[in-house]
């Protein structure tokens, strides 16, 4: 990837590989990203959105200002302007201040 950013259509592993995913599939996460980005801005108290978003099976045990921040960051990665998302490098930026 020459941009940081990764194209709507497909899925880049830890591992490398690049998985390219059909349309419903991508479907499915844009509606799941849309119903996260509502519950954020609806909100503008953290704790309020994060135990909206968050899985129940979690049972707050997790640290709820990281959890917080890493939601954050994944919001901005997945813009659907391709030219809008966070690049990698800016992600590895904004967790080290926060790290």
């Amino acid at each position: 990837m020459l941009t940081g950013k990764s194209s709507t259509a497909c899925v880049v592993h830890a591992n490398n590989n690049i998985e390219v995913t059909e349309e419903s599939t991508v479907e499915n996460r844009s509606g799941l990203v849309k119903w996260v980005r509502e519950k954020v801005y609806q909100s503008s108290e953290r704790e309020t959105w994060l135990g909206q978003v968050m899985d129940p099976l979690m049972q707050s045990e997790y640290d709820s200002e990281k959890m917080g921040i890493l939601l954050e960051v994944s919001l901005k990665c997945v813009y659907e302007e391709k030219d809008a998302r966070t690049t990698m490098s800016q992600v590895v930026e904004i967790l080290q201040v926060h790290y």
